[in-house]
Parts: C-alpha cells; structure tokens; sequence
C-alpha cells in the first residue's frame, strides 16, 4: 500500500511544512517524514527513502542562517 501511496505523502508533507509557522503541524510533518524513511528502508525501497530523505534535507537550508526557523533547526 505505501508504494502506492509514497508520492502523495511526501508532496504532502513537504508542502505543508514548507508553508507551515504552526509548530505543532511542523512536528507532525517531520515526524511523517522520518516514519516515511523508516518504512522505505524496512521494505528496502530505495529510490523512494531517497526522496524523502532529500526533501528532509531540503528543510535544513544550513546556508541561509537568517531563514532559519525552529522548524528547521528540528529537521537537522
């Protein structure tokens, strides 16, 4: 089912972290995110744990130290 479904996910909680400033919500879509890797690396799909691991990765922006954000800092 989660291979069906992958896509959707991580759209989803890319995009509403991305525009998120409720705290609450960042930590939901952060932890998504990180159940999403699990499970990716537990049913070895490969390419999928990637993108998620990329979008994950997107969120630490460490180059732009005046955008960081608490919710930034969480992804690191």
């Amino acid at each position: 089912m989660f291979e069906n479904i992958w896509s959707a996910n991580l759209a989803t909680f890319s995009l509403i972290l991305e525009e998120t400033t409720n705290d609450d919500i960042a930590h939901l879509c952060i932890e998504g995110l990180i159940l999403s890797i699990k499970i990716c690396g537990f049913f070895h799909m490969e390419t999928e744990r990637d993108a998620f691991l990329s979008s994950l990765g997107k969120f630490i922006m460490i180059s732009d130290a005046k955008r960081l954000k608490p919710k930034n800092i969480w992804c690191i």
